[in-house]
């Protein structure tokens, strides 16, 4: 539309050039009328006045070129042709000016305009979600106009999303690339990217993905939607353990009970899968004052782990507290980098209500006695929530 709104102003600069060329030369083909007017008057009058005093014509003659002198700027008073090419010379230098201004328009034009513009803008307007053949149209008619505007990302994040609803993921997968190209690192094109990727390679994490994912978790550690894209990744392809990770991270933020759900029933299996002889901490915990089914107004349970003789904690786990809870904390909840349970020796487990989440601001702990997290030990925790 800009540039709709720049050709039109070029063509208006052009016109009113024109119109305005045109009125001064009226201007001044007026003034020149009336300076010939008044010499003829005044050379009337000279040559009355000259025979009423018997004046030579040569001298009235004289008389008459002064003033004509005086009166058209030093003109001679018979010269006809300057006053016939001066306005022809003003009305081409008009026409051409006219003719560059235009040219000006027509130019940007080409180089940022795009006739089909309207028509795309009006079909993003009219496309209905189940008009697949209006979709495809409107896609073939994107991928015209990228390839014509390949520096326009606009066009290519279009394009990628209509590829998405066509199922068409690689296209979608290309489109993407070149708008990350043109905006570089933008978390909310690098998701939609990674996702078009995995659908694109039939629900598996390739490379491609794996960066984009590592460059969105860079800004965003616990950003959901990458996190859970990772795990069924790490799920179809047998790498339970990773999975488990991304899983717990996911779990520790809030999310409606049925999703949460899901989830723990995913992360369960996926520890499962990785066998019995893992270390893990099997946590069994009671908490009075709360409902069965975790609600709003439940407060937060913070479940960790931390070596018997104090310190940091090893493993984190973070949920909306019930009634009644199994926690389990194993190297998917673990904070020990390129480390696991298994090294940590003796280990209690604490468990503390937070009406925010968290673990510095509590408003009830319970403490295990030390355990030993490569026996797979189970501990009871009961802890009392007091009610606002």
């Amino acid at each position: 539309m800009a540039v709709w709104f720049g050709a039109l102003g070029l063509a208006a600069l052009g016109v009113a050039y024109v119109v305005l060329g045109v009125r001064r030369r009226g201007v001044r083909e007026q003034q020149r009328q009336d300076s010939q007017a008044v010499f003829a008057d005044r050379a009337r009058e000279i040559q009355a006045e000259g025979l009423a005093q018997g004046l030579p014509g040569e001298e009235i003659a004289a008389l008459q070129q002064e003033l004509a002198l005086e009166l058209l700027g030093g003109e001679k008073a018979d010269a006809g042709p300057p006053a016939t090419r001066r306005p022809a010379r003003q009305t081409l230098a008009l026409l051409a000016g006219a003719a560059i201004f235009g040219a000006v328009a027509l130019g940007l034009y080409a180089l940022w305009g795009d006739p089909n513009a309207p028509e795309i803008v009006s079909a993003f307007d009219t496309l209905a979600e189940d008009d697949a053949e209006e979709t495809r149209a409107l896609a073939s008619a994107l991928t015209i106009r990228a390839g014509h505007r390949p520096d326009d990302a606009n066009t290519w994040l279009h394009l990628a999303g209509l590829r998405m609803r066509l199922a068409d993921y690689d296209g979608a997968a290309a489109a993407f690339a070149s708008a990350h190209r043109l905006v570089g690192a933008d978390q909310q094109v690098d998701l939609a990217w990674a996702q078009a990727r995995f659908l694109a390679d039939g629900g598996t994490v390739s490379a491609t993905t794996r960066e984009i994912a590592g460059r969105v978790l860079a800004t965003a550690p616990n950003h959901p939607a990458m996190l859970e894209l990772l795990a069924m990744g790490d799920l179809r392809a047998g790498e339970f353990a990773p999975a488990a990770r991304h899983l717990a991270s996911l779990l520790r933020q809030d999310m409606p009970a049925e999703r949460r759900r899901l989830l723990e029933n995913t992360l369960a299996l996926a520890r499962e899968r990785q066998g019995a002889d893992r270390a893990f901490v099997s946590v069994a915990v009671t908490v009075e004052g709360v409902s069965a089914e975790a609600d709003s107004n439940a407060p937060w349970l913070m479940v960790f782990l931390r070596p018997a003789a104090g310190g940091p904690p090893l493993a984190v786990a973070r949920q909306p507290a019930r009634a009644r809870q199994t926690v389990v904390l194993d190297d998917a909840n673990t904070m020990l980098i390129g480390n696991s349970l298994a090294n940590s020796g003796s280990v209690r487990v604490v468990a503390r209500l937070s009406s925010d989440g968290s673990a510095a601001d509590y408003q009830a702990e319970a403490v295990s006695a030390p355990v030993d997290p490569t026996t797979g030990p189970h501990v009871e925790l009961r802890l009392e929530h007091a009610a606002p």
